[in-house]
């Protein structure tokens, strides 16, 4: 399993275009406190939050598998786009009036298709989880349709291609987020290939924020006025006074948006502060959630960097002092789970370097290695404890072996059934815990990860 995180953007309320190029005079019918936030947009960057939270905490390894409670509760989620799938379709027409119209309208089209195959993806798999494959498919097949540069540049009339992130931006990283999700739903290991075919979801999203960011500039603005001294304009007293403001602006809806409007006394100062590159930030996370994208971005390569093969997964396991029951192959049934009376955790008997091993056939290219423990009690028990590996063993106790995590100092509490977690990188075919003090050793799981 991964870790991951992911995502959104906003939909305007209204799409209102002019030329591509900077107007020679700038509107001033914008206010400054005018919501660019409002309609469909507001509710786009709500769930947009909303799933990013959602995804990020089922997608840690320390809950590597998604429950059927889950898949329902996203689809709900997902449930909540439908009404703005309608709106898209509203707001491409007053999009077309400007741009390629009937490119328009087949992109909103497609947009609503990738969504609809996203939504029938959670169904199948919320339905039928044994069909989590055939979901993930679908989700694959939403993200795929979405990584084309065409649903993010618009042909202009004047030649130009006009970029705008907001009609597909929320259903793409739905759909990649939702393929991640079902994979893990399904205990779908990602290999070579789909790796890069979500580093290929990454370089777009990552080529959708350079264009937004390409898309909103900010300056400060400084006016000196001549005001007249008291109520007669014939004294030939004249005072002075300095207007400043920020202005924005914002090349994807051709818009300026004006703020931090301020009038000081006397002559205007030769220095004053530039709001660039701080208010640009602020105005590209506001209106089209270029931080929070860039960092979901940043969280799909990590997830495609993760090793993603569990070598350790039903291989011959092996502990002592045995003790009869709770088997040691219990660590390698694919349960993370850390309650006792579920029946996946091992127990050895009371003593000092108890042990457990797993062989795994082959020597293999390890990356991590992540120990499960209890979670109903005693996880204390874990305390003190060395991972070691051996590469030439062909039985456990021939060969050499080698130290690579000690842990003999650690202190657990009870209470604290969280997983270790311990990346490696090393060669190995046998894998060894061993506490260090006199104890029992119980482990709900042991992954031995690489690719």
């Amino acid at each position: 399993m991964r870790a991951s995180t992911a995502f959104s953007i906003v939909l305007s309320s209204t799409l209102v275009f002019a030329c591509a190029s900077e107007p020679e005079q700038r509107s001033t019918t914008q206010s400054v406190t005018d919501d660019p936030l409002g309609g469909p947009g507001r509710k786009f960057i709500d769930y947009g939050l909303m799933m990013y939270d959602w995804i990020y905490k089922i997608s840690q390894i320390y809950e590597p598998t998604l429950s059927t409670q889950d898949l329902l509760d996203m689809r709900g989620r997902i449930g909540a786009l439908e009404i703005n799938v309608n709106e898209l379709r509203e707001l491409a027409k007053d999009l077309a009036k400007l741009i390629d119209a009937v490119a328009a309208e087949s992109r909103a089209r497609d947009v609503a298709e990738a969504y609809a195959a996203m939504k029938t993806g959670l169904d199948i798999i919320a339905d039928q989880p044994a069909r989590a494959a055939d979901g993930a498919e679908m989700e694959l097949l939403a993200a795929n349709t979405l990584d084309q540069e065409d649903f993010y540049l618009f042909a202009y009339f004047n030649g130009t291609r006009r970029f705008d992130p907001r009609m597909a931006t929320p259903t793409f990283i739905a759909a990649v987020t939702n393929w991640l999700a079902a994979r893990e739903r399904g205990n779908i290991s990602m290999n070579a290939p789909m790796d890069d075919r979500l580093y290929g979801f990454a370089n777009r999203l990552d080529w959708v924020v350079a264009q937004t960011r390409d898309s909103v500039s900010c300056s400060a603005v400084q006016d000196e006025i001549e005001l007249p001294c008291g109520n007669n304009p014939d004294s030939g007293c004249t005072k002075y006074a300095c207007e400043a403001h920020t202005e924005c602006w914002d090349s994807v809806v051709a818009e300026w948006s004006y703020f931090d409007r301020r009038r000081t006394n006397g002559h205007c100062s030769s220095v004053f502060t530039v709001p660039a590159p701080d208010k640009e930030r602020v105005e590209e996370q506001r209106r089209y959630a270029a931080d929070t994208n860039e960092a979901v971005a940043a969280a799909w390569r990590k997830y495609a960097d993760a090793p993603n093969f569990n070598y350790a997964l039903d291989q011959p396991a092996f502990q002592a002092p045995d003790v009869g029951f709770a088997s040691a192959q219990n660590a390698v049934d694919g349960r993370t789970d850390g309650q006792w009376l579920n029946g996946s955790v091992t127990h050895t008997g009371e003593e000092t370097g108890a042990w457990w091993w797993v062989d795994l056939g082959t020597v293999q290219h390890i990356r991590e290695i992540r120990l499960f423990n209890r979670t109903d009690c005693c996880s204390s028990r874990l305390s003190h404890y060395q991972i070691h590996i051996s590469a030439d063993s062909t039985d456990g106790w021939d060969g050499t072996w080698a130290p690579i995590v000690d842990n003999s100092w650690l202190e657990i509490d009870d209470g604290d059934g969280s997983p270790r977690v311990h990346p490696v990188d090393t060669w190995a075919r046998w894998v060894a815990v061993t506490k260090t003090d006199f104890g029992f050793l119980s482990l709900a799981e042991v992954q031995v990860m690489g690719d």
